[in-house]
């Protein structure tokens, strides 16, 4: 039974690095292990070929993500639940894969700057010409405040006069800090807008 059991472990193992893990349906290495688990759960080598098994799974889990091929991701996912020590796996990325979506949505739309607490903001340079000539504006930005609470990204969106502040305004912004954004434990990155007023005091 024992020698039975290491030959069925060696094709087990081959599968999975040929990546035939969870299909077809019957022979793939996810049954392989699974019959040598339930008839020989001591076979030498068996916690490592499912420890093999755990990570291969998740690699293939996680290309099949970034190119959004559901069916796989679906598929693997349910395999790691039923491999030993598995389950956890699987609902780590599905964790993951859940903080993604919302982390593209919050750089897909803009929000108002000031729904994010700001830290520093030092004062923007006022050009000397536009003072000498006492000419006033407003420059609005849009940038990502980045997970450590640091802007990134900076563009400029919308000016009056154009041009006239741009840079000023963004020089100042890039000394900018923010609180980084947390929702359920996760620290993700904003998208966001901003209006600087250039006004002579």
């Amino acid at each position: 039974m024992q020698r039975q059991s290491g030959e069925s472990l060696v094709g087990a193992l081959d599968l999975v690095r040929q990546g035939v893990l969870f299909a077809p349906p019957g022979n793939h290495a996810l049954a392989m292990l699974l019959r040598i688990q339930s008839d020989a759960p001591e076979t030498e080598g068996l916690a490592g070929a499912w420890s093999e098994f755990r990570v291969t799974t998740r690699g293939v889990i996680e290309a099949a993500a970034a190119s959004a091929d559901l069916p796989t991701v679906e598929a693997g996912l349910a395999a790691l639940r039923e491999a030993p020590d598995g389950a956890a796996i699987a609902e780590q990325l599905v964790g993951e894969f859940a903080a993604r979506r919302i982390q593209e949505r919050y750089l897909a739309a803009a929000i108002p700057a000031s729904q994010l607490r700001l830290l520093a903001a030092p004062e923007a340079s006022y050009p000397q010409d536009a003072i000498d000539g006492n000419v006033e504006g407003w420059v609005e930005l849009e940038f990502i405040v980045d997970p450590t609470g640091k802007p990134r990204d900076a563009v400029v969106v919308d000016a009056r006069p154009r041009v006239r502040f741009d840079a000023a305004a963004l020089a100042a912004v890039s000394a900018y800090r923010y609180a980084p954004f947390e929702l359920d434990g996760r620290i993700y990155e904003r998208r966001v807008r901003l209006r600087l007023r250039f006004v002579i005091r």
